[in-house]
This record gives C-alpha cells, sequence and structure tokens, in this order.
C-alpha cells in the first residue's frame, strides 16, 4: 500500500488488519478499545506482582453507597456525554459491541441516538464536517477521565466536542457520507446503470495496485459483470513522480477503449517505468503491446490532454479523507489498502442487497 509521506504506513497497516479481522465496523472498534483496557490492566498486574500495587487507571477511585435495598457508585470520572451519530438502516453502523466497552473504559457515560437523517443529525454533519458513519461525538468533559489521559490521541477536537477518530483506530467506517462523483469522462468498466458502482483510487507507480488490479479487482469484474459498475480514478503519490504522466497515458488509452490493457501493461512494465529516463516514450512503446493506435494516442500524450483530469481526481480524493492507494469505495462503504478478494466480495454483496 502506498501513501503521502505525511501519513506513514503504520496507521494504514493496522487499517489494513482491521479490515482482515473484523466484518462489522462495531467489532474493530471493540477490538481496540478492548485492547486498550486490557493493556491497562497489564500493566497494573506487572505491579501488583512487583509489590507496587495497582494504579489509579485500573481500579478507580470510588465511593460505593448502599441505600434503600439499592447500591449506588460515584467515580471521580466526570459524567460524559456522548452523541452516538448513525443509520439505522446501515448494516455495517452497527455499534453494539463497541458501545460495551466503551462503558468499560468510560464508566459514566452518558449515550443518546441520533438519526442522520433527522434535522440534528444534519447539523451535526455540518458542524463538525463529518465523512463517514457511525460517529461517536463526546462532551468536553472526556478529556478529564483516565482513558482520555491514557488515549488522547484516538480524539479529535471539533469546537467544544471530541470526536472519536475512527481512521486513528483503524476502523473501517460503516458508511460514507459523501462518495466520489462519476462523469462522463471517468473511466467506468461495465454497466454504468448498475446497481451499484465501485470506485477505485490507484496509482500506477505502487506496486500493492498491480497486484491488486491483476488479482483481486480483475476477479471482482468477470464475478459481477452487469450488476456492479467499475470507476477507476487516479490518486498519484507524492513520492511517485512519474505517476501523473502514467495516469494521464492511461486516459489517452481510455479516448480509444483500451484502459483494462494498457492499465495491465503499466503494471506489467513499472520496474522499467521507474527506471528508464525517457518516461513519455517508453509509455507510447507500451501503446502497442495494448494495441492502440499509436498516432492519436502519442498526440493525446504530447498535448497532455488529461493533466486536468487527474489533478481534479486526485484532488476529489484528498476532500474524501483517502491518502493511500489502492483504495476502494463499494457503494457508501470505504476500503483502505489491498483488502482480500472474499472480504470485497462479502461488502459487495451485502451493498447490492442493500441496493434491492
Amino acid at each position: 500500500m502506498t501513501e503521502y509521506p505525511e501519513r506513514m504506513s503504520e496507521r494504514f497497516m493496522r487499517i489494513e488488519r482491521g479490515i482482515r479481522v473484523a466484518s462489522k465496523n462495531s467489532s474493530a472498534l471493540a477490538i481496540v478499545l478492548g485492547g486498550l483496557f486490557l493493556g491497562s490492566l497489564f500493566v497494573d498486574i506487572g505491579q501488583l506482582v512487583l509489590g507496587r500495587g495497582f494504579s489509579q487507571s485500573a481500579v478507580r477511585e470510588h465511593e460505593v453507597l448502599v441505600q434503600g435495598g439499592r447500591t449506588w457508585v460515584a467515580y471521580r470520572d466526570p459524567r460524559v456525554e456522548m452523541v452516538l451519530l448513525t443509520d439505522p438502516d446501515c448494516k455495517a453502523c452497527d455499534t453494539d459491541e463497541a458501545l460495551v466497552w466503551l462503558r468499560r473504559v468510560l464508566p459514566t457515560l452518558s449515550v443518546s441516538v441520533v438519526n442522520e437523517d433527522s434535522d440534528e443529525g444534519r447539523n451535526l454533519i455540518g458542524q463538525h464536517a463529518l465523512r463517514s458513519l457511525p460517529a461517536f461525538i463526546f462532551s468536553g468533559t472526556v478529556t478529564e477521565t483516565d482513558f482520555f489521559a491514557q488515549a488522547g490521541s484516538l480524539f479529535r477536537a471539533s469546537g467544544k466536542r471530541y470526536l472519536l477518530d475512527m481512521e486513528e483506530l483503524g476502523s473501517p467506517s460503516g458508511k460514507y457520507l459523501a462518495v466520489p462523483s462519476v462523469t462522463d469522462r471517468s473511466v467506468v468498466i461495465g454497466n454504468r446503470n448498475a446497481p451499484l458502482t465501485v470506485v477505485i483510487y490507484s496509482d500506477f507507480q505502487c506496486d500493492f495496485c498491480g497486484s491488486f488490479h491483476k488479482n483481486q479487482m480483475r476477479k471482482l469484474m468477470s464475478t459481477y459483470g452487469d450488476r456492479a459498475s467499475f470507476v477507476f480514478k487516479a490518486l498519484p503519490i507524492d513520492t511517485h513522480p512519474k505517476a501523473p504522466l502514467l495516469a494521464q497515458a492511461s486516459l489517452c488509452a481510455h479516448e480509444q477503449g483500451k484502459y483494462l490493457e494498457y492499465a495491465s501493461a503499466l503494471y506489467g512494465k513499472q520496474t522499467e517505468l521507474t527506471h528508464r529516463p525517457n518516461t513519455r516514450q517508453e509509455l507510447k512503446n507500451i501503446s502497442w503491446m495494448a494495441k492502440l493506435d499509436w498516432k492519436p494516442f502519442s498526440d493525446c500524450l504530447d498535448q497532455e490532454r488529461f493533466v486536468k483530469q487527474v489533478e481534479d481526481e486526485a484532488s476529489e480524493a484528498r476532500s474524501l479523507g483517502v491518502t493511500a492507494t489502492p483504495a476502494v469505495f463499494i457503494g457508501d462503504r470505504f476500503v483502505s489498502g489491498a483488502a482480500e478478494y472474499d472480504i470485497l466480495r462479502q461488502m459487495m454483496d451485502e451493498a447490492l442487497d442493500e441496493a434491492r
């Protein structure tokens, strides 16, 4: 998986691992929160073995009161209010497991659920510039808790509120509120009127993209046929200086209806394209391999006909928070990294079921 230098690979590797082990968004989040909880507990067990006793992070200072046949527990943590913004019709937005773990690490948590389609939901989306669901929006008092002291980096400040940063957690979003556009100029393979649209962002200098294109994407296109349209977009990474020109060449090939053939040829020549100095001439030579009409292709490349489209597609990707390749939108769900075929197929089947 290739990425921008300011977003180092460790976080995106966590995202990919989260996709591999979790079939639901809530499961991935619960695993992370559970790890924080258990990690803290193991530290305290170690302290006990060393004779230092438990720390306050594991054994919270609290008072237990019994009155009128009922037991009351008073914690030192303040009351923390959280708004859970979600879509009840989104299967991938299930948060039951996540809420169980949140209440363990934040025992004074009070939760209210808001539907994205409500007036309050739309206001919250605009106010906090939310891109995906579910969203966990906490009151400012969360900063006074033990959990925040240990895991403050997992939160993003927004005005007087704090949002649980799903991207930092490495947890896949259940649903994206904004998805990539599909225009007349977009590279669309398959039925444009299909019930499901799959958008793939790639970089022709990205090794992971080459393998992903050859294996997962080719297999998915064969499996789903007219039930899905596949839209290919460019996201050249800053560390790949030749990637913008390669993306332009692929669009020149698309003018002749040969995008897939040319893309496959580019991925097959990644090493040569990286090391040979005359990239433009090499791209023209590759057009022969893909059985393109050489003269129109050469003119298209020399005229830099698709410079703006490549720039626009990359800009749109960044506006959606996409910073690594390959990246895939399956309807309104997002996958970062070269996810396995079985995972992608499961997501596509679920999206098609919801579209019926």
